[in-house]
């Protein structure tokens, strides 16, 4: 079976959007506490992680928008 032949199962669509919505919520949390601190080392790692979290989101929302994970698009 190749990736064409693959349709995600309803819970791993499911699952999928929590954790776009989990990634989403920790790159706000990332941006806003950036702001707020005053140590620059701390500020150092929070743009670390922010700058990690939002790859990480980009490649999560980019497999969501595939036919594999909605299947309806491909509808005629």
């Amino acid at each position: 079976m190749n990736n064409t032949d693959y349709i995600a199962a309803s819970h791993e669509t499911y699952d999928l959007h929590e954790l776009l919505t989990f990634k989403n919520l920790c790159l706000t949390k990332s941006t806003t506490m950036r702001k707020l601190v005053q140590d620059a080392e701390f500020g150092r790692i929070l743009i670390k992680v922010y700058l990690n979290q939002k790859t990480k989101f980009s490649v999560s929302r980019n497999l969501s928008q595939t036919e594999v994970m909605n299947p309806e698009w491909n509808d005629p």
